[in-house]
């Protein structure tokens, strides 16, 4: 049987967190849905995550920063940006980053799963001083 894949959500609107949460539960995920980028950070050290789902807008730090720190502790996890008001300035700060997707929250469901087993099935990039790391592991 096929791993469950595990998905950390990351939501500071509380009903709009419980509502795509319980969708992922439906659609076979294990689902961590949590209200901000610090209880986020703490589970991420925490668990093993395939990929962290971030709302854009959040009162304690936003979801680019947010994924950034994720992106230091673990540089090949997967990630999708979920804003309300996107702007040319915030997509870019997430493209710089390496988002895997910026999308808008007013997403149809199904074309959100359908970008979450995307990006679920991308291949995890490694940067050329992970490869010049792990040749001198070797």
């Amino acid at each position: 049987m096929k791993k469950m894949k595990r998905i950390l959500f990351v939501e500071d609107n509380a009903e709009y967190r419980e509502k795509i949460a319980q969708i992922l539960l439906v659609s076979n995920y294990e689902v961590d849905a949590v209200e901000n980028a610090v209880i986020g950070i703490e589970k991420f050290v925490e668990k093993e995550y395939d990929l962290v789902l971030s709302d854009l807008q959040m009162e304690m730090m936003n979801g680019v920063r947010f994924i950034s720190y994720i992106k230091k502790i673990n540089p090949t996890i997967k990630t999708i940006i979920l804003t309300g008001e996107p702007t040319a300035d915030s997509e870019i700060k997430a493209l710089t980053i390496e988002i895997d997707k910026y999308l808008r929250k007013d997403i149809r469901m199904d074309v959100l799963l359908k970008y979450i087993e995307i990006v679920l099935e991308m291949p995890t990039s490694v940067s050329d001083s992970e490869l010049i790391l792990e040749s001198r592991i070797d």
